[in-house]
C-alpha cells in the first residue's frame, strides 16, 4: 500500500507550492487579500493597539524580540535610502508637540543629536 517514495512526496509539495505561487498572483486572490485586510482594519478601527495585539496573540516580548532582530537592518536600510534622519526628526517633533514641549536647540545641535541617535547600536 505504501508505494510513495520520499521523492514523490517532495514533488507533490513542490507542485503545491508552485501552484500556490501562481494562484496568489491572480486578481481574485489579490482581491480576497485586500478584502480580508479591509475587514480586519474595519473590525479593529475602534480598538486600542493593545487590544489588537492581544487579539492576534502578540505580547511585548514578541515585539521586543522582533525589534531587536529586524531593527538594526531596518535602520540601515532607512539610512541608506536617506529617510532615517527625516523619520527620526518627525517622530521627535511629534512626541515633543504631543507633550507640549518646545525644542530650544539650534539646528546644528538638533542634527548632532539625530546623528548620535542613529549611531546607537541595538546589538549590544
Amino acid at each position: 500500500m505504501n508505494n510513495l517514495s520520499s521523492i514523490d512526496i517532495e514533488e507533490f509539495f513542490v507542485l503545491l507550492y508552485e501552484s500556490w505561487r501562481e494562484l496568489r498572483k491572480s486578481d481574485d486572490i489579490q482581491q480576497l487579500i485586500l478584502d480580508g485586510v479591509s475587514i480586519f482594519l474595519d473590525y479593529f478601527k475602534d480598538h486600542s493597539l493593545q487590544a489588537l495585539l492581544n487579539a492576534v496573540g502578540l505580547e511585548l516580548e514578541d515585539l521586543v524580540h522582533d525589534g531587536l532582530l529586524f531593527g538594526p537592518s531596518s535602520f540601515k536600510a532607512l539610512d541608506k535610502a536617506g529617510i532615517l534622519e527625516p523619520l527620526i526628526s518627525h517622530v521627535i517633533k511629534t512626541v515633543l508637540s504631543a507633550t507640549c514641549c518646545c525644542l530650544h536647540t539650534s539646528t546644528t545641535e538638533f542634527k548632532s543629536t539625530l546623528t548620535k541617535l542613529k549611531n546607537i547600536s541595538l546589538c549590544k
